[in-house]
C-alpha cells in the first residue's frame, strides 16, 4: 500500500529529519498540494478496496484444487 501511495503522489518519502521538517513546512503552506495528495490517496484506496478479499479467494481456489 505504501508503494502505491508514493507512486500516486499521495504520500511522500523523506530521507531524514531535515527533509521531514522542510516537507511539513511546505505542505502546511501549500493547501493545493495537500488537497491533491488527499484526492490521490482516496483514488488509491478506492482502487485497492477489496484486494485482500480477492487475494484470499485466489488462494482458496489454488489450495482447493
Amino acid at each position: 500500500m505504501a508503494f502505491s501511495l508514493i507512486e500516486a503522489r499521495a504520500a511522500l518519502r523523506v530521507e531524514d529529519e531535515a527533509a521531514l521538517g522542510a516537507t511539513l513546512s511546505r505542505l502546511l503552506a501549500q493547501a493545493d498540494e495537500r488537497l491533491a495528495m488527499g484526492q490521490a490517496a482516496q483514488a488509491v484506496l478506492d482502487r485497492e478496496r477489496g484486494a485482500v478479499e480477492r487475494t484470499v479467494r485466489i488462494v482458496e481456489q489454488v489450495l482447493g484444487e
